[in-house]
């Protein structure tokens, strides 16, 4: 599990400072040679947006922390995958995001659906 408020010391660097193309290139840096400075860099810089993303789509703060975590762990396993001629880093970092999001909510109803019918199977009402 991560500790809470592992984002909290990163700064949140200002989009401008760093490019699309910039961004575009540290992915596929991450996907071609799994090259740990560029991940740095990419997480120092959009992990808190991600956070805050995350936290405007009506997670908690402390969730919101661990979904983009997540999101950056799924970034790292899927860089390969990344292609910039579909879109730019940041689109797809926030649809992983997103996904993330989605993934959660899915596996949470699906825990509740499961815990009714063992209920039920059990004779619990």
């Amino acid at each position: 599990m991560i500790a809470s408020g592992a984002l909290d010391h990163l700064p949140s660097i200002a989009s401008n400072e760093l490019t699309t193309d910039y961004y575009n290139k540290l992915i596929q840096a991450i996907g071609l040679r799994r090259d740990r400075e560029p991940f740095t860099t990419l997480f120092n810089s959009l992990a808190p947006k991600v956070q805050g993303y995350i936290i405007r789509r009506g997670v908690a703060a402390d969730l919101a922390e661990n979904f983009a975590i997540e999101t950056f762990v799924k970034i790292w396993g899927q860089a390969r995958a990344f292609d910039p001629m579909q879109g730019s880093a940041p689109a797809w970092i926030f649809t992983i995001a997103r996904n993330t999001i989605i993934d959660a909510v899915r596996r949470e109803r699906h825990v509740s659906e499961l815990a009714h019918l063992v209920d039920d199977a059990l004779g619990h009402t």
